[in-house]
């Protein structure tokens, strides 16, 4: 259970960091309109908690468990393709997928934890597991940010490496640029039009990174789900409070 919450706080404080960084780096958005975007999974989840407690607890936990963070592994597998154009419409779907997701695990998931605990011990149990998530929600932003730059790096390079003066097509894009350009910028027309082009390669390389790292959260998050049978059925009593599990 704490092997699990720890990955689960990983890609949620992952996701709801990684989302809003690349909307307002690579996409240039304001906070209104990041806002926007991600209130998608937070009304998911609240919309999908009435019915995930009604329904969850007539099925085997761990299965619940494993549907839910399998879902949100999907959901957040299909942010894997985000682009310089990537918008609301295109990050709507995979938002409700997700929250569902995290919420039928979040539900059942720390119930499950406490289940095999005798009663003094749930205490105690509770306070590790809450930590747990916390510390995997620290621990992930720091490798989420260190990852970021190393795939950053390599992203770049190797952008760089084709944009080369002999490539047709970088030296049409170059004059096409400047060309449109020589109005405004006179003789400086043809460095902005190289600025412009270093700053999509920065962007490219950046949404690029991004995609590595939402996939690196995808298949651990699948990992995780796989993890939920190792742990023995639980005796419903527990798991409906009947011995005051909570």
């Amino acid at each position: 259970g704490s092997i699990m919450t720890f990955i689960l706080g990983v890609a949620l404080y992952g996701m709801v960091y990684i989302l809003p960084v690349y909307l307002g780096h690579v996409r240039g958005m304001n906070s209104s309109q990041i806002g926007s975007i991600m209130m998608v999974q937070g009304m998911a989840m609240f919309v999908a908690a009435p019915f995930a407690g009604a329904i969850l607890p007539k099925f085997d936990p761990r299965l619940s468990i494993f549907f839910g963070m399998a879902l949100a592994a999907f959901g957040v597998l299909l942010d894997t393709d985000l682009t310089l154009q990537t918008d609301y419409n295109d990050l709507f779907w995979s938002q409700i997928i997700r929250g569902i997701g995290l919420m039928a695990c979040l539900i059942v998931l720390s119930q499950l934890s406490m289940s095999s605990l005798p009663l003094d011990k749930i205490k105690g149990a509770s306070g590790v597991y809450n930590l747990t998530r916390n510390i995997g929600g620290a621990i992930g932003l720091a490798v989420i940010n260190t990852l970021l730059d190393q795939q950053m790096a390599l992203h770049v390079t190797a952008l760089n490496s084709v944009l080369t003066p002999d490539r047709q097509i970088v030296v049409d894009t170059l004059n096409n640029n400047a060309a449109g350009l020589a109005s405004t910028a006179g003789d400086g027309a043809y460095a902005m039009a190289v600025a412009q082009l270093s700053k999509t390669v920065h962007l490219q390389a950046m949404a690029l990174s991004f995609n590595d790292i939402l996939k690196g959260l995808g298949y651990m998050m699948l990992g995780a789900a796989c993890l939920v049978w190792l742990v023995k059925k639980p005796d419903p009593a527990r798991m409906t409070g009947g011995e005051g599990v909570h």
